[in-house]
């Protein structure tokens, strides 16, 4: 029988909470708005809009929207 030790360096890690989901507001018949954050990436119809990564969405074809800040 063989018996294989490894020994690991600890490590402390921190946990944060989950930020905060984001708000969506339409701010024009044609223009959506998500709350501030660090990043945004838009989504429409569960697909990514890759050029869409600013706070403000220009609205340009029907679908569900949403936002990942």
């Amino acid at each position: 029988m063989q018996i294989i030790v490894r020994i690991v360096q600890q490590k402390a890690i921190t946990v944060k909470p989950n930020p905060a989901k984001p708000i969506v507001i339409a701010i024009s018949n044609s223009q959506l708005q998500s709350t501030a954050a660090n990043s945004y990436q838009w989504f429409l119809n569960n697909t990514l809009l890759s050029s869409a990564s600013n706070q403000t969405l220009t609205i340009t074809q029907n679908g569900i929207l949403k936002s990942i800040d």
